[in-house]
């Protein structure tokens, strides 16, 4: 309702009006929605950043509660996300001055798919549209790197965060082509992050960009390296098919929702698509007829049972007073979660195999 600009919306019994569902009685049933964190975000509400963090837990545990979807969760997060740093813009443009040329702040990793439900690492990337204002958009960067760590957000281990990584756009152009061209190495693991660009705010049109990834769907190269990377988050199964537990845990993220994104990555790139979250990119892939559409499905499926069995467990951790990680213990798993994570593991396996045979490739 916000997001579309509407206050007011109708309960019908038939074609017959009997009540008024508002914006006020979202306030009134919850103290934290994401309503009113989204209206304290555009406000510029002082002392919020110190906040921020525990806001949005609450909000994502209401959510799970009330039965809400993991793309419905993300969908909120990543919309609140975006208000955080396009208000720590605003604030640091007006200590700066107005922007002395155009820009784009890009979200990467999870957040560019919107697929982030809780605060990880950040990985944001800065364009401009020339380098006459680098100097500018170097201080930019650095002033919203500070609100997004004070606001939770930690600094990304590998420094793919915008105070490193701000060009002017022909600058990206170069960097962009040359991942194309050579991908092998970090030209390749930077390939990877950047091609899960969002735009979050700023006015620059980012099409050079999107020319780029078109060309990768014509380029057999770059794609069969992009599917060898692939496969190498390998789900934890060992002998018939079992599943391998490390300790008694298993890592949700390393070899189930990395290797579905990825294989997403390289389907939806080859088809053409523009898409960057991962049911959209498995969802053109069938589309474009490069997977069958039962695959597409499956997957589908099994990255939303990863997702929303890595939350359950996050959020667990929360309460005990843990930090979240992206690990599973057996013992707290119920008989058929632990039937359904091996299916969807092994179902992952399949894929892969499949994704080696279409580019040649062996399976690790």
């Amino acid at each position: 309702m916000e997001a579309q600009g509407i206050h007011h919306l109708p309960l019908l019994e038939g074609d017959r009006v009997v009540g008024l569902l508002t914006d006020r009685l979202f306030l009134r049933r919850w103290l934290q929605t994401p309503l009113t964190l989204l209206r304290r975000l555009e406000q510029g509400e002082a002392g919020l950043l110190a906040e921020y963090r525990e806001q949005l837990y609450a909000i994502v545990r209401q959510m799970v509660a009330a039965g809400f979807s993991v793309p419905a969760i993300t969908r909120q997060v990543s919309l609140l996300n975006d208000a955080l740093t396009r208000s720590l813009l605003r604030r640091a443009e007006a200590r700066l001055g107005p922007p002395p040329r155009p820009y784009a702040w890009l979200a990467l990793g999870s957040e560019g798919r919107t697929e982030q439900a809780l605060l990880t690492d950040q990985d944001n990337a800065l364009v401009y549209q020339d380098p006459s204002a680098q100097g500018y958009f170097q201080a930019l960067a650095q002033a919203v790197l500070e609100g997004l760590s004070e606001a939770g957000f930690p600094p990304c281990p590998g420094g793919y965060m915008a105070d490193r990584w701000s060009f002017a756009l022909p600058e990206w152009a170069a960097r962009f082509r040359a991942w194309l061209e050579a991908p092998e190495g970090d030209a390749l693991l930077e390939a990877q992050i950047f091609l899960d660009f969002r735009a979050v705010a700023g006015g620059l049109p980012l099409e050079p960009l999107h020319g780029f990834l078109r060309q990768a769907a014509q380029s057999r190269p770059f794609l069969t390296a992009l599917a060898r990377s692939a496969l190498v988050f390998t789900p934890p199964l060992g002998f018939l098919g079992r599943i391998h537990w490390e300790a008694g845990q298993v890592n949700l993220k390393k070899g189930g929702i990395a290797a579905i994104v990825a294989l997403a990555r390289v389907y939806g790139l080859e088809a053409g698509s523009l898409a960057r979250s991962t049911l959209e990119r498995l969802r053109a892939a069938a589309e474009a007829r490069l997977i069958p559409k039962d695959e597409a499905e499956d997957l589908s499926e099994a990255f939303l049972f990863l997702s929303h069995l890595r939350l359950k467990h996050q959020l667990g951790a929360l309460e005990r007073g843990e930090p979240p990680s992206n690990r599973a213990a057996q013992s707290s798993l119920s008989p058929r979660e632990e039937q359904v994570l091996r299916q969807v593991f092994l179902r992952i396996r399949q894929a892969q195999q499949a994704l080696a045979a279409r580019f040649r490739l062996s399976v690790l």
